[in-house]
């Protein structure tokens, strides 16, 4: 049997997890919600009860699960909303395998991009683009392949990111982690180059010009990765006082069959 501490932990992460909101609004839902029912459980143990009988007292005081997720979902506001649906596209949840996330993140990606660009850069060479000459040839391989460079470097940066983001939790624990983090930065800037090269030289049939471009995308690229290590840390900071809650098994609902009696 669950310890009495635990299952009230488990109530309460019922309650809170599928709430749309940041994790950090929903950190301090949980905080809030456990030590209002500690003070409960705390409250109907005073006369010596059973623990058992005391624990579903308590919940019986915490109200239906249900209600409360309610109450709490009408609480949270569009900022928080609109992290929660970031978190859902650009986090992993677990059991999801590393290449279908990337792939996922990828395509959502730079589908948006050519949403966009249809929406904002094509209509102004709309009459070259109908009439499929040249330039609009070009308007629309310059379209689709920012669309292509933009979703395939997502791909990468995930898959890159996912395993830096492993060295920072262990906290380079491991021998030739510092190596392995140099050799990823060099990876992926030379990934991006790449990219920037492919994507040049297929719209422009200039390769002096695409190896230029390609040179740019290294070193701004690996510029701009040397602020990935701050921005996993502040992502690791976030997710640490998340882990004990959820690794909780929700699937026993003892708890809210105890209150719906």
């Amino acid at each position: 049997m669950k310890d009495t501490y635990e299952q009230l932990k488990v109530f309460v992460e019922r309650i809170v997890r599928p709430v749309a909101a940041s994790e950090k609004d929903k950190l301090k839902m949980r905080e809030e919600l456990y030590s209002h029912a500690l003070d409960a459980f705390e409250h109907e143990g005073l006369g010596g009860s059973d623990p058992a009988v005391a624990l579903r007292r308590t919940l019986a005081r915490l109200g239906k699960p249900g209600e409360t997720r309610a109450a709490l979902q009408a609480s949270v506001g569009w900022e928080s909303r609109i992290e929660h649906a970031n978190n859902r596209v650009f986090r992993r949840s677990a059991g999801v395998p590393l290449v279908r996330h990337a792939a996922k993140v990828g395509l959502l990606t730079g589908g948006a991009l050519l949403l966009v660009e249809a929406l904002i850069a094509l209509p102004p060479h709309l009459a070259e683009v109908l009439r499929w000459n040249g330039e609009g040839q070009i308007h629309i391989r310059m379209c689709l392949m920012l669309g292509l460079l933009f979703g395939t470097g997502m791909f990468f940066g995930i898959m890159y990111s996912d395993v830096a983001w492993r060295i920072f939790e262990r906290r380079f624990g491991r021998p030739g982690d510092r190596l392995r983090l140099l050799g990823l930065w060099a990876l992926a800037s030379g990934t991006y180059a790449a990219l920037g090269w492919g994507f040049t030289l297929a719209v422009s049939h200039d390769p002096i010009a695409s190896k230029t471009l390609g040179i740019y995308w290294f070193f701004g690229s690996g510029l701009a990765l040397l602020f990935a290590p701050l921005l996993i840390e502040m992502d690791l900071r976030e997710r640490r006082p998340l882990a004990e809650w959820h690794a909780l098994d929700l699937g026993d609902s003892t708890g809210e069959r105890a209150v719906a009696e």
